[in-house]
């Protein structure tokens, strides 16, 4: 169990490909929360789509909110933990398919 867990672990963080797919989440994260802190309008009609920016590499995997959302909440819900969670896990999810990719070219 140890050793599958560490190289599920060097499979989605410890390769090049992975770490530039980290380094994008990070810039997009960066570049939205600077939007919202310096240019946003708390008025505007359009607050919160800096956020979005981070989201946009998630965006295959993160598709897959809706349904679960429905299940969980027979409807469209608050952005809650749900969505924290599963943000992370399409980060995740993402990063080891990627590292497969990595390891496959090798």
């Amino acid at each position: 169990m140890k050793g599958r867990l560490g190289g599920l672990v060097r499979l989605t963080v410890t390769n090049p490909l992975s770490l530039a797919y980290l380094g994008l989440i990070a810039a997009c994260a960066l570049a939205g929360a600077l939007y919202e802190w310096t240019v946003a309008d708390p008025d505007s009609m359009l607050k919160g789509v800096g956020y979005s920016a981070a989201l946009l590499p998630l965006l295959p995997t993160l598709l897959l909110y809706i349904p679960l959302e429905d299940l969980v909440y027979d409807g469209p819900a608050p952005t809650g933990w749900l969505f924290y969670v599963w943000a992370a896990v399409s980060f995740l999810v993402q990063s080891a398919a990627m590292g497969w990719l990595w390891r496959g070219r090798e």
